[in-house]
């Protein structure tokens, strides 16, 4: 598939109680426009800058 490209959506939220009381770990955060991807152990992490605007919240079509 020579050409095609993928968009990816990240929509993140703060923990719920049950996962702060499990002690969850948190692998996404956000800094503006930017999103940081924390490693699981022994991988890599990264990072990226991308602004997602919903269309529909703008009354596109």
């Amino acid at each position: 598939m020579a050409g095609a490209s993928v968009k990816v959506a990240v929509r993140v939220r703060p923990f719920s109680s049950r996962e702060i009381s499990r002690d969850a770990k948190c692998v996404i955060q956000m800094q503006g426009k930017t999103t940081c991807k924390y490693p699981w152990e022994g991988g890599a992490g990264s990072g990226w800058s991308w602004g997602f605007t919903n269309p529909l919240a703008q009354g596109w079509e």
